[in-house]
Parts: structure tokens; sequence; C-alpha cells
């Protein structure tokens, strides 16, 4: 039994989302999710952040579904596909500007886009596929493992997993009788 079977059958309006733009395109391994090609598909330019805090990345949209991506120069690869997933989620789903709302509608707002950037770069049908894989080599599989075969970082994946189970998951491993269960680890 693969573990996308095991997985909660929670339905998220924002796993839909991220599914409709991933139907798009044939990304068969992990490591093929590529926010570039998505943005270029929808539209979204991805530009070097040209004034203000080059600390800060963000987004602006131009009409539609379609924007511009200002990201700072010289991030981490794995940081910016993050930061661009979130951005493009802004993009694809959000059409108020951030000035114009309040602080607890912000809130929301990244709340949502990073919802749907961990959809985007760690997809259900995926996520599942990657422990079955490892678990072929090793009985337990631990999110820094998962985080190599995303190209995300371990934060981001550990993230996601809390999306998919519930709890906090730092690790997943196949029990004696072949289920699975989920591994927490405890600071003293």
């Amino acid at each position: 039994m693969l573990l996308r079977e095991k997985l909660p059958k929670i339905k998220d309006v924002w796993e839909d989302r991220a599914n409709q733009v991933l139907k798009l395109f044939n990304f068969s391994f992990p490591d093929e999710i590529d926010m570039g090609a998505i943005c270029y598909k929808f539209g979204i330019k991805i530009k070097p952040m040209p004034f203000g805090d080059p600390s800060l990345s963000y987004s602006q949209i131009t009409r539609g579904r379609r924007g511009i991506i200002y990201i700072k120069s010289g991030m981490d690869p794995i940081d910016k596909k993050i930061v661009l997933a979130e951005e493009f989620a802004h993009i694809y789903s959000h059409t108020q500007h951030q000035l114009e709302v309040t602080e607890i509608d912000i809130n929301k707002i990244e709340f949502q886009a990073k919802k749907m950037a961990a959809y985007l770069l760690m997809p259900t049908k995926l996520l599942g596929e990657v422990y079955v894989t490892a678990c072929q080599l090793t009985d337990a599989v631990l999110v820094s493992e998962i985080a190599d075969e995303f190209l995300v970082s371990d934060e981001f994946a550990c993230y996601r997993l809390q999306l998919a189970f519930g709890h906090p998951v730092h690790g997943i491993t196949k029990m004696p009788d072949g289920s699975y269960s989920t591994i927490q680890m405890f600071k003293e």
C-alpha cells in the first residue's frame, strides 16, 4: 500500500488550487517542479528587486492572474523556490494589494499563500511516492530526506507534513505489520 493511500483525505481548497496549476504540467519527480516554468505559463514575470529593502521579495498583480514577482538577488536556490511559490500563490489567488487590507487580513492572505505553496512544491501524489521509494532502502524516513527530494527546506517540509497529518511530523516509519507511523521529535 502506498503512503498516499494512508495520508488523511482532508478536503482543502488550497490543495485543489495547487492541483489545478500542476495538472498543466507533467511533473513526475519532485525535483522537476519548476516555479520559473509555472510562473511563465501563467504570464507572471520574475524580476530582481529594483529598489527598497533588498532583503524583501514581493509580488505585484498587473491584471487578472498576471503579475510581477520581485525577488531579492543572491537568494539561496531553495529559499528562492519557496518564495516564488508563495508569491505565485498571491498572484494566482488574491486580488487585493496588501496595502489595502487590515493586518488580520494580511495574516490570512500570507497563511493561504504559504499553504498553496506547500501543496504546489510538495503535492500529495509525489509525497507518497517519495516515501515509498525511500522506504525500500530503510524503515524510517526523516523530514530532512523528504526535503532533499523536493528541494525545499526542512522547515518547509515539516510544514507540509503537518498539513498532511494534522500534527508536527519529523519523520515517517514503516511498522512491522506494514502500517505507517509518524515520528515527532521533542526538545528537552
